[in-house]
């Protein structure tokens, strides 16, 4: 899904994401709703959305959490209502499985990296 921001913000969001990545995650630990995978990306994307954007990580502070926000099956349809994201670029099914599974062209050993013409 296409994030919905500007240029500005989009390279705001890779530099976090960069940082965040490349934080010591010494004694850190996994959790299904605090620190997985999907939640992180939201709190990435949420430190350059707008307001209105932004997922709520709580229903209710520091009590519930939002599964919506943390749920990978549930926050493309949230962030979708919320505007931050846009519709599905293209779909993996059982028809096309195998085009994306497929190894890339191997490239000529002979050229590999060799300026044009030599």
């Amino acid at each position: 899904y296409p994030v919905l921001v500007d240029r500005v913000s989009g390279a705001q969001m890779a530099r976090e994401a960069i940082r965040l990545a490349s934080a010591n995650r010494d004694g850190e630990y996994y959790h299904s709703t605090r620190n997985n995978c999907t939640n992180n990306l939201v709190i990435v994307m949420n430190s350059v959305l707008p307001e209105e954007k932004k997922a709520r990580m709580w229903a209710i502070p520091h009590l519930i959490y939002n599964f919506r926000a943390t749920t990978p099956i549930t926050v493309p349809s949230y962030l979708k209502k919320k505007g931050a994201l846009g519709g599905a670029e293209f779909t993996i099914d059982a028809a096309n499985l195998q085009d994306y599974l497929k190894p890339p062209p191997a490239a000529d050993s002979h050229t590999a990296g060799a300026p044009e013409g030599a």
